[in-house]
C-alpha cells in the first residue's frame, strides 16, 4: 500500500509540470495603463481583469542549470519510486529512502515559493504538486515502516 501512495504521488508531482503554478492579476484601463485597486474595492468601469498563468517550465533552457533543478524537484519523485519498486534492499535504495524525506520537503518549499513569490496566488499546479508530494511522503514513510517490521522479523528469526 505504501509503495501504490508513492507511485500515486510521483505520478500527481510529474502532471503538475503540465499545469500553471501561479496566476498574476493585473487590472488596465482602456488606454491599456495598469489600474490599481485596493483589496476589495469594486472594479470601476472600463477597467478590465487580466489573469495570466505561469507555469514551472515556462521558460525551460537546456543550458541553464537553473532550469534542470527546476526540473528536478518534479521529476525526482518518480525515479525514485522506480529505483525502489526495481532494487527495494541493498545499500543504495538505502540510501535514496533516506533522501526523500529531505527531498520532498525540499519540493514543497521551492513549489511554495515558485507559485507565491512576486505571483497573485496558487494555481492548480501548485495544489497538484503539493498534494503530490505529501501523498509520495506518507507512502514512504508507510513502505520503510513495513520494511523495518520485516526486517526486525528477520533477525529475530
Amino acid at each position: 500500500m505504501g509503495q501504490r501512495c508513492k507511485t500515486v504521488g510521483a505520478i500527481l508531482v510529474l502532471v503538475s509540470i503540465l499545469l500553471p503554478m501561479s496566476t498574476c492579476t493585473t487590472y488596465r484601463d482602456s488606454q491599456g495603463q495598469v489600474a490599481y485597486l485596493k483589496q476589495g474595492e469594486p472594479i470601476p468601469e472600463g477597467v478590465i481583469k487580466k489573469t495570466e498563468y505561469n507555469w514551472a517550465l515556462e521558460h525551460f533552457e537546456p543550458t541553464r542549470a537553473d532550469a534542470w533543478h527546476k526540473l528536478s524537484l518534479f521529476v525526482w519523485p518518480i525515479f525514485a519510486a522506480i529505483f525502489l519498486v526495481r532494487r527495494p534492499r541493498g545499500k543504495v535504495a538505502l540510501g535514496v529512502r533516506v533522501l526523500e524525506l529531505p527531498l520532498a520537503l525540499y519540493s514543497i518549499w521551492a513549489v511554495e515559493f515558485i507559485s507565491t513569490f512576486l505571483t497573485s496566488g496558487r494555481a492548480i499546479g501548485a495544489y497538484t504538486a503539493i498534494g503530490g508530494l505529501s501523498l509520495y511522503v506518507l507512502g514512504a514513510i508507510w513502505a520503510d515502516a513495513q520494511l523495518l517490521r520485516i526486517w526486525r522479523n528477520e533477525r529475530r528469526t
